[in-house]
């Protein structure tokens, strides 16, 4: 059993007949660049990296290993020496650092490697934080490379074509090491080889090397005792034995309890960066299910973190329609089913890999098709989907395994409502698994062409829990303000702010997501290669983008100190969506607050741009916070933006909105049966000549029953308004489970869309009303009931009618 290897041997651990192997996740650059860095000065100074964890089997005379720990630190060695395709990372070693960069009193670095990786083919700021270039530098080093993109995120920029700018003399690592290793008895030879290969590169063009011809043997020289002692550098392991990790896959009793290789995934991942319970649930995958990991790993490369998507296919083979969806996994269940045959063989089949690809690689492809409307919609939403809303992600996953199985052939319309389905939990549901599940359970075994009924029905019941943001039709959006030009005018006051449909305003209005949506076409346009995906790539890149404010924020904000007249009015609409544009964030910051609208004036569809953007300067500017015509002329302008926003937004969930299509209740409970009972009444009560009707409350104002969902709020009151304003009504409440409440109050009360009970009941009023002696009388100490009484759930529809009709005529008669 062998116990320490070399660094040559470690960087051979990708070979297929290596010894030791590898998770496919980190090939690549996972560490943050000064990690990486500053490992491969340690290992220059000779400096211990710490013993890596392996598990090992011996088996017909062979032993096997599997990396279990000290990943991280393997990458970086095997960055070094070169092992990878030099796609997403070079490591350069500086030959002339600049000491007034890098002086002792600035960093602790001896010997200063750099990393340029495919997020910044530039390098990194010289400094021990590696921080990233600001826009400017990245120009700067673009013309300097003789890269002709002005957008990093369109072209390809090949890390052949480039070196860390802020360097003195970089060249790759790898030909250190190597001139190390082959010379490492002839100082003289150290130093040819590396000439060598610098004269090869003027042919080959493999490396863009930075002032070559100031390179030469006494720069190279002073490193050779470092590089020379590489081939004595040994890194020692710590062994577990296969049979030891298969013997904790054994149910210890306790289910909550970790098993002794579960605690040494914790205590192992307490020295690097730290471990979350999904890595670590992930570490015992790996353990017990070493032959998932290289498929996982290179699929999770392309749509989401390796931990996520392990837990969703542990999710996707145990969910059922009978239990509906399962739970993400913990470590205990991961251990528990590692013994389960079943479990293993519908695992193992759903990752096995053949000439078409696994299954699994079949069902995230048909998923991204679904949710990038086969990239005409930006990958970003697709991936925050699967990392922010997992449980979305899993029912699409369903779906598409039913697709791969043969049981339904979705084509263009019912993918549509797949998407809908999707980006509608994704953003207007807060129990997105319950919702989901409900979904999920509901459409098993039915027809594909009743998905749409089904879904919307299952979404209209689920808003009992009042987690759902119902949808308004884009002319009912339009219709909900008329912009006015009093300074004091706000789009959340006159109780608008109160209103059932202020969450979906506030929703449209600072989702950042549906910004990126509405502007779809051009954000796939301006970044084709942007793909969050890849974390290990993109993790500290700054999005291509900024969110600019089309009316720059300083323009409102101008003067912090003191507020012009309109400063108010106009920062209600500042950060409104209909305001923001995500843009290049080297055209934005190029932009600043001038009055600059060309790249709006150039891409006026993609961006949804306002039909006079090109007379922008003539209508705005920095005075804008004092101008009342500016003012409104901005808060419209904001406006009819956002509703063109709403209007690409509602299109897309259009297929899932419940408000249309005819849906009803069906199944036997509180909804329906409050439903027909209140709609029964009131009809009689019209039909008898009295001014009737239904409401439900919301924030603790009554507003009339209209739509279908409104049905599914907590208090509603059926009843008679009067002519002198009192309503003789009675109120039913719904609980969250779907249940109604086995009494009804009934009485006198105060009219609907009022806060607070209005007028007071003379004394000898008070005389009158106390002839209802079965009704409790209230005078001050309550502002719904002037009288009220509770009657039971199963009393006659009858009964109750006759009693709101005498309490009306009471009311009208007696209460002047």
């Amino acid at each position: 059993m062998k116990t320490e290897w070399t660094l040559k041997e470690m960087s051979n651990w990708t070979r297929i007949d290596s010894e030791v192997k590898i998770p496919a996740i980190q090939r690549g650059l996972v560490w943050k660049p000064h990690q990486v860095e500053l490992l491969w000065d340690s290992i220059l100074r000779q400096f211990p990296i710490g013993a890596f964890t392996l598990s090992h089997l011996h088996t017909e005379g062979t032993d096997i290993y599997n990396l279990i720990d000290g990943q991280q630190r393997w990458n970086a060695v095997a960055l070094g020496y070169g092992t990878f395709s030099h796609e997403d990372c070079i490591l350069w070693f500086d030959l002339k650092p600049d000491d007034k960069v890098w002086g002792s009193s600035k960093t602790t670095r001896k010997y200063i490697i750099r990393a340029t990786t495919k997020a910044h083919p530039w390098g990194y700021k010289a400094n021990d934080d590696c921080t990233t270039l600001n826009t400017a530098q990245k120009r700067a080093a673009l013309q300097e490379f003789g890269v002709n993109t002005g957008n990093e995120y369109e072209g390809t920029i090949s890390l052949t074509e480039t070196y860390p700018i802020e360097s003195g003399l970089p060249i790759p690592l790898c030909w250190m090491i190597v001139a190390g290793e082959e010379h490492g008895e002839d100082k003289d030879g150290f130093a040819k080889c590396i000439m060598d290969k610098i004269e090869e590169n003027k042919t080959s063009r493999k490396f863009k090397l930075k002032q070559v011809d100031e390179i030469n043997d006494g720069l190279i020289v002073k490193y050779y005792e470092a590089f020379k002692r590489l081939s004595h550098y040994k890194v020692p392991t710590i062994n577990i034995l296969q049979e030891t990790i298969e013997n904790e896959s054994e149910d210890k009793g306790e289910a909550g309890a970790l098993s002794d290789i579960e605690i040494l995934f914790n205590r192992i991942g307490t020295g690097g960066t730290p471990i979350t319970q999904s890595e670590l649930m992930y570490s015992a995958v790996k353990a017990y299910w070493p032959e998932l990991t290289e498929e996982n790993d290179r699929l999770a490369t392309l749509y989401m973190p390796p931990h996520t998507l392990i837990s969703l296919a542990f999710q996707l083979v145990l969910s059922t329609t009978g239990k509906g969806l399962e739970r993400a996994p913990s470590v205990a269940k991961i251990r528990k089913l590692a013994g389960d045959d079943g479990v293993r063989k519908a695992i193992n089949e759903l990752y096995c890999t053949d000439g078409k690809g696994s299954i699994m690689s079949h069902i995230l492809v048909t998923v991204d098709h679904w949710l990038t409307n086969y990239d005409k919609i930006p990958k970003v939403l697709r991936t925050t989907i699967a990392r922010k809303s997992p449980e979305v992600y899993l029912l699409l996953m369903i779906f598409a395994k039913w697709k791969e199985e043969g049981q339904i052939d979705p084509i263009l319309k019912e993918e549509a409502l797949f998407r809908a389905t999707a980006y509608y939990l994704h953003w207007m549901v807060g129990d997105k698994f319950g919702v989901a599940n409900s979904i999920y359970k509901a459409v098993a075994n039915n027809p594909l062409n009743e998905w749409r009924t089904i879904i919307k029905r299952v979404l209209l019941v689920s808003c009992v829990k009042g987690t759902i943001i119902p949808l308004l039709s884009p002319e009912a959006f339009r219709s909900l303000f008329i912009i006015e030009g009093d300074k004091n005018w706000r789009p959340d006051g006159n109780g608008r702010g109160s209103m059932p449909w202020w969450p979906l305003w506030e929703t449209v209005s600072y989702n950042e997501e549906m910004l990126l949506y509405a502007q779809r076409e051009y954000m796939c346009k301006r970044f084709p290669n942007y793909d969050p995906a890849r974390q290990d790539l993109w993790e500290d890149k700054n999005r291509p983008w900024d969110f600019d404010h089309i009316i720059p924020q300083d323009w409102i904000h101008r003067q912090r100190s003191w507020r012009q007249a309109y400063t108010d009015y106009c920062k209600a609409w500042k950060d409104n969506n209909g305001n923001m544009a995500a843009i290049p964030f080297w055209v934005n910051r190029a932009k600043s607050n001038e009055a600059n609208w060309e790249e709006y004036k150039e891409n006026p569809t993609g961006l949804l741009a306002d039909d006079d953007i090109s007379d922008f300067d003539e209508l705005f500017n920095a005075m804008l916070n004092s101008d009342a015509k500016q003012a409104k002329c901005f808060a419209e302008k904001t406006f009819t933006r956002m509703c063109k926003i709403y209007k690409e937004v509602y299109a897309l969930l259009e297929p899932v909105d419940f408000r249309v299509g005819g849906i009803t209740f069906i199944e036997k409970g509180g909804t329906k049966n409050r439903n027909e009972r209140m709609t029964a009444i009131r009809d009689i009560l019209v039909k008898e000549g009295f001014t009737a009707g239904i409401y439900y409350l919301y924030d603790n104002i009554e507003y009339p029953q209209n739509d279908i969902d409104d049905w599914t709020r907590e208090w509603m009151s059926c009843g008679c308004i009067t002519e002198n304003n009192y309503y003789a009504a009675f109120t039913m409440v719904l609980y969250q489970d779907g249940s109604i409440g086995d009494q009804i109050e009934i009485g006198l009360r105060r009219l609907p869309q009022t806060a607070e009970r209005s007028g007071k009941v003379t004394e000898g009023q008070l005389q009158k009303l106390r002839r209802y002696e079965t009704y409790e009388l209230y005078e001050d100490n309550n502002s719904w009931w002037h009288i009220c009484k509770e009657i039971s759930i199963n009393t006659d529809n009858d009964i109750i009618i006759n009693e709101l009709k005498e309490l009306a005529k009471f009311a009208s008669k007696e209460l002047q």
